[in-house]
């Protein structure tokens, strides 16, 4: 017989289970009375799905493995042994959920929009950039500030300086919030960025982001009406070492024995490319 038929038999409950073809995995840990279990999507959709976990009459806790935050998932239902919970994963995203408080279900059945409410747009950010590039004689960026009218990738830019580009650049923009949402709760929604971010928002850091979703908690740092923001975006060194390769050996900067690119070798995707949106749980 199979093993999922030995487990009948022995009427033993799955640790955690996922559905077969869910691209979830987890590890599970126990300490002390608390159970911890870590999930990471492998994939690079969003994942909605419930996961039933062997554990019984405890609030399940999802716990931000990213900004540290911390929060009760409300939604859940108790079938045996199993507490079976609405998870909803970002692209690449992980979590671990915590168990360590005594608890039970409402009875209703578990719901995912209440354990990850749906967010309304406060003030989508459309207002031209200002960007300014490194323009050194390794980063060859361009000099002074380049204005971008809408959002777009570096790789594609018509400007050789900007489409080859690796290193730092900072964007600058403003934008009007007419009143804030009364529960407090704003978010920086910087839709995809390529690769790592560190944002301020009226000069006061608010935090950097590296990984889906690309979103920062800005509450203490907006107000209303005019705002401010600055993101000081950098990307990998690929499209510089591609960008050396298409010109004569003489002008090359880059020195390498080995690399895994030539001069044909595809462009990394780079850039903020948004949309750039303030949103706030309804």
């Amino acid at each position: 017989m199979s093993m999922q038929e030995v487990f009948d038999l022995l009427k033993t409950v799955p640790d955690c289970r996922i559905e077969s073809k869910t691209p979830v995995r987890y590890v599970h840990r126990t300490l002390g009375d608390r159970d911890i279990y870590f999930l990471t999507n492998q994939s690079e959709e969003r994942v909605e799905t419930s996961i039933g976990f062997r554990v019984k009459d405890m609030q399940p806790e999802l716990w931000n493995a990213v900004t540290g935050e911390i929060r009760p998932l409300p939604s859940f239902e108790q079938s045996g042994e199993t507490t079976i919970i609405p998870i909803r994963l970002e692209s690449l995203e992980s979590a671990f959920i915590v168990f360590r408080e005594k608890g039970s279900s409402a009875g209703a059945s578990a719901q995912l929009s209440a354990n990850y409410p749906e967010m309304k747009v406060l003030t989508a950010i459309n207002s031209p950039w200002e960007v300014s590039f490194e323009s050194n004689t390794v980063k060859r960026g361009p000099s002074g500030t380049v204005t971008f009218d809408k959002l777009t990738d570096w790789s594609q830019n018509e400007n050789e300086q900007i489409r080859y580009y690796s290193g730092t650049a900072v964007y600058k923009t403003k934008f009007t919030v007419d009143k804030k949402p009364e529960n407090g709760k704003v978010y920086l929604d910087l839709g995809k960025v390529n690769m790592m971010a560190k944002v301020k928002v009226n000069g006061k850091y608010a935090g950097g982001v590296w990984t889906t979703p690309y979103r920062l908690d800005v509450a203490s740092q907006l107000k209303n009406g005019e705002n401010s923001i600055e993101i000081e975006l950098v990307n990998t060194w690929v499209n510089r070492i591609i960008g050396d390769l298409k010109l004569p050996p003489e002008k090359r900067i880059l020195n390498m024995s080995s690399m895994s690119w030539d001069e044909n070798s595809p462009l990394q995707s780079s850039g903020l490319l948004g949309p750039v949106q303030l949103i706030y749980p309804e």
